[in-house]
């Protein structure tokens, strides 16, 4: 029984690998962009902190809001897996705790397809919750850092397992303006460490990021924002993710991005994405070229609560 989960969720690996193949993992579904913003700008946020998904790319992305900040999004790929994500964090004390939350359900019409499987297909779905803590202000107030703790499992016909990983990040900014915008920033994050399941290892992931932005008054203003990461694997992968955002008047977004496999030939894919911005709500929607999966639309709403003076 465990073998067959293990095959199956090997098997899983080049269809999750959102815009590139990986092989050999287990839960490789962990990999996957959450929110629609993230989805039009390719996934190149490892420097960023501008929206409540930080604890699925980099913790110490959590540090940058301010209040609280809640998020929904949901996925939906082509030949029918589909993804729903959430996550929230808010002030506390010196930092911000937030959670983060995944669902995913990879679809009968996937297994058909991708596997070839005829007859009945049964149902595999998979689930992670994460808890983390970030804090900025360190090194003279340009580093700020980041760790979660998380679950993960994957429940299929056969059987259900489970595993836990934790997830680092440290996000530095440069060139600090009067307002305390931070027009430059690096970030790193390991994302997924610890142990696998059976003989499959987690997705594990390292990502180095920048991001140059020139949006003022805490991203309130007109401007853009680009941003380039690498992500590296455990199983000897890497890829590129470029992404771009412009910014008019804090109200509206326009996204594009491009990612691609540096080792695979033609592995890679191009997205866009919108968003719009009243009050404390945000709505954003994307789509993905992702390989064999044929696409992936996106589409989530953001809530924001400044804290009162």
């Amino acid at each position: 029984m465990m073998l067959a989960v293990i095959a199956l969720l090997a098997a899983l690996t080049p269809c999750f690998a959102e815009n590139y193949p990986e092989a050999g993992q287990a839960l490789p579904w962990t990999g996957l962009e959450a929110g629609a913003r993230a989805g039009g700008m390719a996934g190149a946020l490892c420097a960023d902190s501008a929206d409540a998904f930080a604890l699925f790319r980099n913790p110490a992305g959590m540090s940058g809001g301010s209040g609280f900040r809640g998020a929904v999004s949901h996925t939906a790929f082509v030949l029918g897996i589909r993804a729903e994500d959430f996550a929230a964090d808010r002030s506390v004390a010196e930092g911000r705790i937030g959670i983060a939350i995944r669902y995913v359900d990879l679809g009968h019409e996937t297994q058909r397809t991708i596997f070839g499987i005829e007859g009945p297909v049964f149902g595999a779905t998979g689930l992670s919750a994460a808890l983390g803590y970030a804090r900025a202000g360190l090194f003279a107030g340009r580093v700020r850092a980041g760790a979660a703790v998380k679950l993960l499992s994957a429940d299929t016909f056969y059987s259900n397992q489970a595993t836990g990983a934790v997830d680092a990040g440290l996000i530095a900014g440069f060139l600090r303006g009067d307002a305390g915008d931070e027009p430059v920033r690096l970030g790193v994050s390991v994302m997924d460490l610890g142990p696998g399941i059976g003989a499959a290892g987690l997705a594990t992931r390292l990502r180095l990021g920048g991001a140059a932005s020139t949006v003022k008054n805490a991203g309130r203003g007109d401007g853009v924002t680009g941003a380039l990461d690498l992500e590296f694997s455990l199983q000897g992968t890497a890829s590129l993710h470029a992404g771009a955002e412009y910014a008019f008047g804090g109200f509206a977004f326009g996204r594009v991005g491009y990612a691609r496999s540096l080792w695979s030939e033609g592995a890679g894919g191009f997205c866009a994405g919108a968003g719009l911005r009243a009050g404390g709500f945000q709505l954003d929607y994307s789509y993905s070229a992702v390989g064999n999966l044929g696409g992936a639309h996106r589409v989530g709403v953001t809530y924001a609560r400044l804290p009162v003076p």
